[in-house]
């Protein structure tokens, strides 16, 4: 197994709830402990692979949309999902996943274990026209958290929506990796959550690119912070925690002691499916229907998708020695690595509430002064993060 290591900085632990806004997405108000501090950096194994280089779909991995192969009248998509749209292709040297839609006109049922004649709840028989074809694709198996990631190119025009997204149920557990409304300079993330029509997404535009070529898509999911890259680099970061309505999000260093603080309510909280595919707008959503200038067949290209599953480290150092002299102590002090430590580390001081007031990152140091003279007196909490494992002590300021 392949494994990779990546520092994120992190905190959580909740009891219960009412709930504020910010910015359309609500916050829960929930009780928090600082006695229960997670494991702030992981090492992320790969547990999931598709490099799409066979001759067909993998349907160990894959399956069809199993709820519902066609969209019904009233739905913010039109079409017939099928497997007949899937390809697998090879060019210039890169095996990719072909998904094509097409303009065609077939007569299927919209959900494939019914009777023809079942009225569905849109008030149609379930046998009907459809005038699209595309492919929805699922994974078989669900996955929690992790790196989540695809590299693929897209189509342009009018009432395309490319995307790529995880999926556990409603009214929680969906995280868009990237939803595409019909064009190719400009896509959307979000965080789905609520049922329909009161769907609230937390979505985030970002647009000067062009998804012609090929790019790669990566959502980092942890137990408290969500982030989005577009080619490695980071474009947005959605926190389950914050101190405040503010909001201020409770980060790794915040260590935190028992208080009232806010759950975004939106945080997905269970597995979730790998999806991807190219559907069609319907006009009754984010994406338009197609027109007259739209052109057919249109393929959506996916080079692979992979998932790594993320591994808490060790949660407490057993074998480092550090000081804190004086302790108590009225302003000065000193943290000092016995054996003169010199491997990489974190440190992190924060106040009882959990809000950072000094940290250095990434550091070989073994000793560091700190002044808290500017601070109000208190007890404060030192976090040093090293590789594999954390140590967590208490100053008394007076």
């Amino acid at each position: 197994m392949k494994k990779i290591s990546i520092l994120f900085f992190f905190n959580l632990c909740i009891v219960k709830t009412i709930f504020s806004q910010y910015n359309n997405c609500y916050l829960d108000h929930v009780r928090m402990s600082g006695n229960e501090i997670p494991p702030c950096s992981y090492e992320y194994t790969r547990e999931f692979e598709d490099d799409f280089d066979a001759d067909s779909l993998d349907l160990t991995k894959w399956k069809l949309q199993d709820f519902g192969q066609g969209e019904t009248n009233g739905s913010d998509k039109e079409g017939y999902y099928s497997l007949d749209n899937i390809s697998l292709l090879k060019e210039s040297g890169i095996s990719f996943c072909r998904v094509t839609a097409k303009k065609e006109t077939v007569i299927r049922r919209a959900v494939s274990w019914k009777p023809d004649n079942e009225i569905l709840e849109d008030g149609l028989p379930n046998r009907r026209t459809f005038y699209y074809t595309s492919s929805n694709i699922w994974s078989q198996d669900e996955y929690l958290y992790g790196k989540y990631e695809m590299r693929c190119r897209m189509p342009g025009g009018k009432g395309f929506w490319p995307a790529f997204w995880m999926f556990g149920g409603s009214p929680w557990n969906e995280i868009d990796v990237f939803d595409n409304y019909g064009g190719i300079t400009k896509l959307e993330t979000s965080i789905g959550y609520g049922e329909k029509p009161h769907h609230n997404g937390c979505p985030q535009e970002y647009s000067n690119f062009d998804f012609s070529t090929w790019h790669t898509f990566t959502c980092f999911f942890t137990p408290a912070k969500i982030g989005w890259f577009i080619d490695h680099t980071l474009v947005r970061v959605s926190n389950r925690y914050y101190f405040n309505t503010d909001p201020e999000p409770i980060s790794c260093e915040s260590a935190g002691a028992n208080g009232n603080y806010y759950e975004l309510q939106a945080y997905p909280r269970g597995k979730m499916h790998i999806v991807f595919g190219l559907q069609i707008g319907s006009g009754n959503g984010p994406c338009e229907a197609p027109d007259g200038q739209t052109q057919f067949p249109a393929a959506f290209d996916i080079d692979y998708i992979k998932f790594f599953r993320q591994e808490a480290r060790s949660s407490f150092c057993d074998d480092v020695s550090i000081s804190l002299f004086p302790n108590p102590t009225s302003g000065l002090f000193e943290i000092k690595f016995d054996n003169n430590d010199s491997s990489c580390k974190a440190i992190f001081v924060s106040d009882m509430i959990g809000k950072s007031v000094w940290q250095k990152i990434n550091t070989t140091e073994s000793s560091f002064t700190i002044d808290l003279s500017h601070y109000p007196s208190g007890v404060y909490i030192i976090k040093i993060m090293f590789k594999d494992c954390v140590v967590v002590k208490n100053l008394v300021y007076f």
